[in-house]
């Protein structure tokens, strides 16, 4: 190579790499094409003129050999691993998935939204660390993926000021997006009268908005009697229980489903309005936020079967959806 092709490797390099140019600015300075930056960069790096050496702090390289592991188990898009949470603080859980939807959120995006604690803290971390100040989007709809109220059944302590609408409401507001009221209770005592209010125009339009989303937000339940499905209708928590009896692994607003991710009939999700699991498996982007390694075969199904294809969760889960590959 001759001295002269050396000073223009050199000098796209450097201007590339020290200067922070683009490398479109580059060809506009040096009257070239980018597709010869491209090559020279290439090139400079082949004959060993350019190093990459990265820096990071060493419990960071663990985290993403972690992620990396997982994403390849399961054949997930992505995985990102918070650190270690508590039992009573979905925190550290919920600023990494604040941080991911700052980060791929796009102009014109749907996001649809679960209801639940993890759900309300991803959006109070969003608004607490100011993320939408930092990133420019517009025409951003936030669509609840289930009815409005809490039903008179419920317990109400378990499942106050969480339910999707309301959240819809506040994320859209901290967004300057735009939300849609979901006409409809949560839950229903009556099989009938659910199937009757799907027929509604207004129900069946925030619905189908809910099938139609670009992107799916939601946390994954276990089936015992703490869960969020439970406390919908405590009437009905023995027969709940008895649903892992049926192969019940997990369940998602609601919905149980089994180890290959297949929704287990029961009495309380065929009364409850809002999306199917088989909806919410076309949605393109399906970001499950779990963590508790007592969940670990619960997000085991959940990642096989496609119900998410992105996962974030903590170090401590994490490790045991590796030890139940084993």
């Amino acid at each position: 190579m001759t001295t002269q092709n050396i000073r223009f490797l050199a000098k796209t390099a450097n201007l590339y790499y020290k200067e922070g140019l683009s490398q479109a600015e580059i060809a506009k300075r040096l009257c070239t094409s980018r597709a010869s930056v491209g090559r020279a960069l290439k090139t400079a790096e082949e004959m060993g003129y350019i190093r990459v050496v990265f820096d990071f702090p060493a419990e960071s390289h663990f985290g993403i050999d972690l992620e990396r592991q997982i994403e390849s188990a399961f054949g997930l898009k992505e995985v990102i691993i918070a650190d270690e949470t508590t039992s009573s603080s979905p925190v550290p859980v919920a600023d990494e998935a604040a941080l991911y939807l700052a980060r791929s959120m796009k102009n014109h995006y749907s996001v649809g939204i679960a209801w639940g604690r993890t759900m309300e803290a991803i959006i109070h971390s969003f608004d607490k660390n100011d993320l939408h100040k930092d990133i420019k989007f517009s025409d951003i709809e936030i669509i609840p993926f289930t009815g409005t109220a809490v039903p008179s059944t419920a317990n109400v302590k378990e499942l106050r000021l969480t339910y999707s609408s309301l959240l819809s409401s506040r994320f859209a507001e901290i967004l300057k997006g735009r939300s849609y009221p979901f006409p409809a209770p949560l839950y229903v005592r009556s099989k009938n009268v659910r199937d009757i209010l799907l027929k509604e125009p207004e129900i069946d339009a925030i619905l189908q908005r809910g099938r139609n989303c670009d992107v799916a937000v939601f946390g994954v339940g276990m089936i015992s009697e703490t869960s969020s499905i439970t406390a919908l209708d405590p009437e009905l928590t023995a027969s709940i229980l008895d649903l892992t009896k049926q192969g019940a692994v997990g369940e998602i607003m609601g919905h149980a489903f089994d180890a290959q991710g297949n929704s287990v009939p029961n009495e309380v999700s065929s009364r409850i309005i809002g999306i199917s699991l088989e909806n919410l498996k076309k949605i393109p982007q399906r970001i499950a936020v779990v963590y508790g390694k007592e969940k670990a075969q619960a997000i085991r199904a959940v990642c096989r079967s496609k119900l998410a294809n992105v996962l974030i969760t903590d170090t401590q889960t994490a490790f045991s959806l590796l030890e139940s590959e084993e």
